[in-house]
């Protein structure tokens, strides 16, 4: 069942794929290679692709003028602070040992003029807690790290102009 499931959802964002692209290139070669490449060749769903790779791919890639580049700059930088996008991801420091810490994480944002802002939230609560077990019967105690995450909410939300 969990292969089968695997296979579903990877067909579904190949079709997803096909579809996206076909808004762009009526080349079917063209476009089963960039769906080739985004599902499975570069080896991750998250691997970054910079304008040139994009032009070797065969998309259709625009390099902006310095003075939207002037714009975008900033409101990169800004979204970048948002997100935490600097900041390393480290459970052992975020709640110490035997306590808890209430989080709130923005995970993606859409902004637009007639609609406003809206963020997508993770948030809830982490306890770090230490477990101690035994390696064998009469053996040496071991002690194992557990954090618990109590999500209390994931979601869009609207973000109010502060």
């Amino acid at each position: 069942m969990v292969l089968g499931q695997i296979f579903r959802s990877q067909q579904q964002i190949r079709d997803l794929a096909e579809r996206l692209l076909r808004r762009h290139t009526t080349d079917s070669g063209k476009s089963s290679q960039i769906i080739d490449f985004l599902c499975s060749d570069s080896g991750s769903h998250d691997y970054t692709i910079n304008r040139r790779e994009a032009v070797q791919l065969g998309l259709n890639v625009e390099k902006c003028s310095e003075r939207l580049y002037a714009l975008l700059k900033p409101l990169r930088a800004s979204y970048s602070s948002v997100m935490e996008l600097q900041e390393p991801w480290d459970i052992g420091a975020f709640a110490a040992r035997g306590q808890s810490m209430d989080y709130c994480f923005t995970r993606a944002l859409i902004e637009s003029a007639d609609y406003g802002a809206h963020h997508h939230v993770s948030e809830g609560r982490i306890e770090i807690t230490e477990l101690i077990g035994q390696s064998e019967p009469g053996g040496v105690a071991v002690k194992h790290t557990a954090a618990q995450d109590q999500r209390i909410f994931e979601g869009w939300r609207r973000i109010e102009d502060e």
